[in-house]
This record gives C-alpha cells, sequence and structure tokens, in this order.
C-alpha cells in the first residue's frame, strides 16, 4: 500500500481524536487494500470547529470535491441520533450523487430499537 497522504481541513488543529484513529487506521487500511494503485487521501479534522471531526472531515471532501471515491465506516445508528442530524446526513450523502462522487458506505446498527 502506498502511504496516506495527510490532509488537514483548513482551520482544523492536528490534534486528533484518539476514539476516532483506530477507526481511522482501518478505513485507510482497507482503502489501500481494496486500491492497490491509488492515492488514498486522509482528510481530517478536530473537534473545535462548528463542523469538526469526522463529519466536518466528510463534509469537507464532499464541497470541496477532494476525490471521486469517498469511504466513511463509522458513526452511530440513526435511532441514537435525532431527526435533525439524521436529515443534515441525508443532505450531505444527496450530494455527491450531483458531482458524481462515489461513496463507499459500511452500515453496522447494534441498536436495540431502528
Amino acid at each position: 500500500m502506498n502511504p496516506p497522504v495527510l490532509f488537514l481541513v483548513p482551520g482544523g488543529s492536528s490534534v486528533l481524536n484518539t476514539g476516532d484513529e483506530v477507526e481511522a487506521d482501518l478505513d485507510v487500511e482497507w482503502s489501500g487494500a481494496i486500491a492497490k494503485n491509488a492515492t488514498v487521501v486522509y482528510v481530517y479534522t478536530d473537534q473545535s470547529q462548528a463542523q469538526g471531526g469526522v463529519i466536518g472531515a466528510f463534509q469537507y471532501v464532499i464541497e470541496n470535491n477532494i476525490a471521486p471515491v469517498i469511504s466513511i465506516s463509522y458513526g452511530a445508528c440513526e435511532s441514537a441520533n435525532g431527526l435533525t442530524f439524521i436529515t443534515f446526513l441525508q443532505g450531505l450523502m444527496a450530494r455527491p450523487t450531483l458531482r458524481a462522487i462515489c461513496q463507499l458506505v459500511h452500515r453496522r446498527c447494534r441498536c436495540d430499537r431502528l
């Protein structure tokens, strides 16, 4: 695997959320394993921005058309996030289709109720 290119969202801090690091490492590793000759760009930011962390980085990639393929594989169950956040994500997830960005989203939900 080629080493990933690290891309810090402008205005963010290079301090990573240690809770995200293991999951991010897996995402980068799997992306490189599946697309062996691709340049894997790891886009990240901290929680201090208005839309920081994982979702802020995801939004930045979409809004700035950073890559033709996006992989994001973690989050919480829909029922745990509330309707406002779900609606926000649905709108965000609809944008790549308009820009021809392929989304690879792994869904795993272990909630008692959906």
